[in-house]
C-alpha cells in the first residue's frame, strides 16, 4: 500500500498484510458481504463497524498513519414526486462509483440518505486527500462525460488523519469530520478540509459568531458581559 508519508520501522510488512487481505475478510464487517455498502443509522454505528474493521488486525495496526473521511453528496432530490426515483437511482451509482475509486482495503459505509464514511487504511493526510480527489475525479467522469448527466452534483469532505501519538480513537475522528463537514459545506465547489484548515477557521471566528461545538476563545469565557 502507497503512501506520502515515510514508514514507520517495522509497518510497512504490516502495511502489506492489510493491502492483502482486508478485502478477503469482509472489507464491510457489518454484512460480511465485501461487495456490497454498509448503510448505518448515524455516526455512531459507523464508528462501531469501523473499530470491528480494525479488529481483525493487531494491536499495532494503530501504529499506521490512517484517515477517516466523511463525504457528503449534494444536488440530487431524493425527495422530489417528480425526480425523487431518478434522484435515488443516481445516488445508488454515486456509491458504486465511490467505491470503484477506492484502494483494495479502504472500507465505506454510508449512513443516512447521502453521506458516506470511508476509512483509509496506510493513508496519511496527503494520501487521503489524494484520494478524495480522485473520487471527484471518478464522479465527473462518470456522470457529466459518460452518461451526461444534466442536473448538479457535488460532494463535499471533511477528513481527519488518525494520530498515533494523540490517543485519540475512531469515534473522536467521526464526529470532529461530523462538525467539520460544515465548514466544507458552507465552501462548496467540491471542498476537501483537513482537522488543522477546520480548526483554524473556527478560531479565526469573531468572539460573538460561534457555532455549537466551535473552539471557543479563552478570552470569550473571561471576557465581561456589559448589561
Amino acid at each position: 500500500m502507497t503512501s506520502e508519508h515515510t514508514a514507520m520501522p517495522g509497518t510497512t510488512n504490516l502495511a502489506g498484510q492489510i493491502k492483502e487481505s482486508v478485502s478477503k475478510k469482509v472489507v464491510l464487517v457489518a454484512l460480511e458481504q465485501p461487495r456490497q455498502v454498509v448503510h448505518c443509522r448515524g455516526p455512531e454505528e459507523v464508528a462501531v463497524t469501523f473499530a470491528i474493521a480494525l479488529a481483525n488486525y493487531p494491536p499495532s495496526v494503530m501504529r499506521l498513519p490512517f484517515c477517516v473521511v466523511l463525504l457528503d453528496v449534494s444536488g440530487l432530490d431524493t425527495e422530489s414526486e417528480t425526480t425523487g426515483r431518478r434522484a435515488r437511482r443516481a445516488l445508488n451509482r454515486v456509491t458504486s462509483v465511490i467505491r470503484g475509486a477506492l484502494r483494495d482495503g479502504d472500507i465505506i459505509v454510508r449512513y443516512g440518505q447521502k453521506r458516506f464514511a470511508l476509512l483509509l487504511l496506510g493513508a496519511d493526510e496527503q494520501a487521503s486527500g489524494k484520494i478524495c480527489q480522485r473520487i471527484k475525479e471518478a464522479i465527473h467522469r462518470y456522470f457529466f462525460i459518460d452518461i451526461r448527466w444534466r442536473e448538479p452534483i457535488t460532494l463535499e469532505f471533511a477528513l481527519t488523519e488518525h494520530d498515533p501519538d494523540s490517543g485519540n480513537d475512531i469515534s473522536e475522528l467521526i464526529f470532529s469530520n461530523e462538525r467539520n463537514i460544515r465548514l466544507a459545506k458552507s465552501l462548496g465547489d467540491g471542498a476537501i478540509v483537513t482537522r488543522t484548515e477546520a480548526q483554524d477557521a473556527f478560531l479565526s471566528h469573531r468572539n460573538f459568531v460561534f457555532h455549537l461545538g466551535d473552539w471557543l476563545d479563552s478570552e470569550l469565557l473571561t471576557e465581561e458581559i456589559d448589561d
